[in-house]
């Protein structure tokens, strides 16, 4: 999502963090961090947002990154209807998406939105969870008991957001 804005131009990037309950949140955005200082773009310390999950949650998130300038000109949100909260504001804000700030969302829960999204391998997900499940209830291997971490290719889905 970050290289896809950065193409496009876009050097003012925000990322709103989407969380329920106790789920780790530092890793995404220090990924967010990271590939956003190979791009060379410096993150402004309220251009990172940390919140629940839903519209109403990236319509409060978005009065925060917006209370003071600079204002970004792109906005990553780890969550398709954090994105669409965010857009609804920006445009009470008297912004234009994508003109004025571009916003890519997460999930592909919107299908027939013109939201931009990374689509993840929904089957492949549930298909790899059932199968560490499986060997977690079969096993009494200790091993079995650490972090497993599987990682599956994700797709850009370019809409008109």
């Amino acid at each position: 999502a970050v290289e896809h804005l950065y193409n496009r131009g876009r050097k003012k990037i925000a990322f709103l963090r989407g969380t329920v309950g106790l789920a780790p949140v530092e890793r995404t955005i220090e990924a967010f961090l990271k590939i956003s200082r190979s791009f060379g773009i410096v993150v402004e310390e309220n251009h990172v947002q940390i919140g629940g999950y839903g519209e109403e949650s990236g319509r409060n998130m978005i009065k925060k990154v917006f209370s003071s300038e600079p204002y970004p000109d792109a906005i990553v949100a780890n969550e398709d209807m954090l994105a669409m909260g965010a857009i609804e504001e920006l445009k009470s804000l008297g912004f234009r998406v994508p003109e004025d700030v571009a916003i890519i969302g997460g999930g592909d829960f919107y299908l027939n939105s013109n939201l931009t999204t990374i689509r993840p391998p929904h089957y492949e997900l549930g298909k790899k969870a059932t199968e560490v499940l499986i060997k977690k209830v079969m096993s009494t291997n200790v091993q079995l008991e650490k972090e497993i971490q599987i990682l599956l290719d994700v797709e850009l889905v370019v809409r008109d957001t």
